[in-house]
């Protein structure tokens, strides 16, 4: 028997690499939200049918707001906030007051107003080291954000090396599930493989 596509949204898309990996993966991906102008036109050109809808995610932080450009119901919800405060890479010393560190908060407000089956959000590796002012880490403030919105979260740390990428590149993946919704974690999985 065949079924509907499961829908997904892409949030802080940049030029949309983390959904394609999702489309790749036999998900439907009509709407992408990023800031960035230029990686909007590459969305744009590459996906003439997706919704694309350049803003700041700071700005889209209410029920109403959200669900005026979300129509519909998504089964999983993606995406990659802003990494800057987290990265390895740069500046040896990171500053825990880094606007870009609470990003995440925007990510699970979507969560917590469209209600998925499922999210995955990707970062740096260097987020699972991280502490805030007041020396939490903040992979364990994000963790709980999320499991008090329901869902059983995991940290998958995933090097693209070990899957044909000529590259070594660690990302950590923090994967809910709503076992009430239920999406297969299995689906998820294939689709981050494909990336």
């Amino acid at each position: 028997m065949l079924t509907a596509q499961p829908i997904t949204i892409d949030l802080f898309a940049g030029a949309g690499g983390f959904g394609l990996g999702f489309e790749i993966a036999g998900f439907s991906v009509p709407l992408s939200v990023e800031i960035d102008a230029w990686a909007c036109d590459t969305l744009r050109h590459n996906r003439p049918n997706m919704t694309v809808i350049q803003q700041d995610i700071r700005d889209l932080k209410t029920a109403s707001s959200i669900k005026d450009i979300c129509h519909f119901k998504p089964d999983i919800v993606i995406g990659g906030p802003p990494c800057q405060g987290f990265s390895i890479a740069g500046p040896a010393q990171k500053d825990p007051k880094d606007p870009r560190n609470s990003l995440f908060i925007n990510f699970a407000e979507w969560i917590c107003f469209l209600q998925p089956k499922a999210f995955v959000m990707e970062n740096v590796k260097g987020l699972l080291s991280r502490k805030n002012i007041e020396g939490r880490k903040v992979i364990d403030i994000i963790k709980e954000t999320f499991e008090n919105l329901g869902y059983f979260v995991e940290v998958w740390s995933l090097n693209a090396a070990e899957y044909g990428v000529p590259q070594i590149r660690e990302r950590i993946f923090i994967v809910g599930n709503n076992p009430l919704l239920s999406l297969s974690v299995r689906a998820i999985a294939r689709s981050l493989m494909r990336q």
